[in-house]
């Protein structure tokens, strides 16, 4: 073999030899990534959970239960069958009490979040609605979420831009899933009313929400004190619905679902 096909050879092979390289770091740096935002939204489910549990401390203290009169449960998951596909929806903390069984769903979305907003509350924004959601009507309620970023024009001059994002109808996606569990506990015998679902918003120094909806069901938070006293208002108003002994039949069924094979 000649001079110039051994170099060409040494060439390509060197060529094959970074490509696998940049190949293998691009997977390390989308698992790297994939860990960070998974560990960012743990982090957030494992704040929820400490508020859910320092609150049950509190309300013992009080005496407004006893200790099995406040059952907190983290990522159940419910089987569900849809065009006779067997699926499962996952759920962050179910909170079951005296008073009614409870969903939270936890975002920690980074931006401006504008919840439960509707063209005509929108007003002379309405137009950024018709553009994500062109087949919505007026007073059908969507979340979207402005993001403000900085970055350089053409002329090298630093503009600012803002961005406007949705990530799903997240008051539509708890509603759903209370009524999957309504249904999967109700298979079990268990008459249940109505579950109030909750969304709460982990809001640091980057998020910001406003409150637009009307709606009761689901609630919406933003703040621990706001959850916490959400919860004491319930207890306070004694609309008892379950024993100490249905709560634990409850969290029998939910913890056997989420232990399906």
């Amino acid at each position: 073999m000649s001079s110039l096909a051994l170099t060409i050879q040494y060439y390509k092979q060197q060529i094959r030899q970074i490509h696998e390289q940049h190949k293998t770091e691009i997977i390390k740096a989308t698992k790297y990534i994939r860990s960070l935002e998974d560990f960012s939204r743990n982090r957030e489910e494992i704040t929820v959970h400490k508020i859910l549990t320092t609150l049950k401390t509190a309300l013992i203290h009080q005496g407004k239960i006893n200790e099995d009169e406040m059952i907190i449960l983290g990522n159940a998951f419910v089987p569900y069958s849809s065009n006779d596909q067997l699926h499962t929806r996952q759920i962050d903390h179910l909170v079951l009490m005296p008073t009614g069984i409870h969903i939270i769903e936890t975002k920690c979305w980074q931006g401006k979040v504008l919840y439960g907003i509707t063209k005509e509350k929108a007003k002379d924004f309405s137009f950024l609605l018709d553009s994500l959601f062109p087949n919505i009507d007026k007073n059908q309620e969507q979340t979207v979420v402005m993001v403000k970023s900085q970055n350089y024009d053409n002329s090298e001059k630093l503009c600012s831009e803002m961005n406007v994002k949705t990530y799903g109808n997240p008051a539509e996606q708890i509603t759903q899933t209370a009524q999957i569990l309504k249904n999967y506990l109700q298979i079990h015998n268990k008459e249940i009313p109505i579950i109030q679902s909750i969304i709460y918003f982990a809001c640091d120094h980057k998020t910001s929400v406003i409150n637009y909806s009307s709606k009761a069901n689901p609630k919406c938070f933003t703040s621990k004190e706001d959850l916490s006293v959400y919860f004491e208002k319930q207890l306070d108003e004694k609309n008892l619905t379950y024993t100490a002994d249905e709560l634990m039949a409850i969290k029998k069924i939910i913890e056997d679902m989420t232990n399906l094979p």
